[in-house]
């Protein structure tokens, strides 16, 4: 028995070693992504939470790849209120940023206002309020008027029903 338990053991590890995601993360169309399953209380949880798994918040670029993270979330046994995502008002403009665990840019991607798909809410994006300093971010939500749309909201708010997060790693090829 304990030989099999080893064998288990190793091979539990050789998967992981020759895994093309980071641990927790699920391969898609050559991306990682992991829906959170637990409540943060704002933006910078997110970040940090996603940073320590080996991801960042979620870039979309795609319908599919759109359709396969709602679907995700509806498979979750708990779901929230909203998942905060990776789209950004830089003070100037939206756009996909990947960051650190602080909230600080590591890279920039493509503005989603530009982006050939989009999937913003009505009347979305609306930057009111950013003369004040707030960090503004994209979130995916059930309780608006077109649910799993995306909609800027306060990086601070917290949501009754809480939020959670979608975390995206770079999907590494098999050497």
């Amino acid at each position: 028995m304990m030989h099999v338990a080893v064998v288990i053991f190793l091979c539990s590890v050789l998967v992981q070693v020759h895994s093309k995601c980071p641990a927790f993360f699920e391969e898609y169309n050559a991306a990682c992504y992991y829906v959170g399953n637990n409540r943060v209380n704002n933006v910078r949880e997110a970040f940090s939470t996603c940073y320590s798994l080996g991801g960042y918040l979620l870039n979309i670029n795609a319908v599919l790849e759109n359709d396969h993270v709602i679907n995700k979330i509806k498979q979750q046994p708990t779901i929230f209120d909203g998942y905060w995502i990776g789209g950004f008002f830089n003070g100037q403009q939206w756009v996909w940023q990947k960051t650190d665990q602080t909230g600080n840019v590591v890279d920039i991607f493509m503005n989603p206002q530009e982006a050939q798909y989009k999937n913003w809410g009505p009347e979305q994006p609306n930057a009111l309020g950013l003369l004040v300093y707030r960090p503004y971010v994209a979130i995916m939500t059930r309780h608006r008027p077109m649910p799993y749309r995306w909609y800027s909201e306060n990086g601070l708010v917290r949501m009754p029903g809480g939020m959670s997060y979608v975390c995206e790693a770079d999907w590494r090829p098999e050497v």
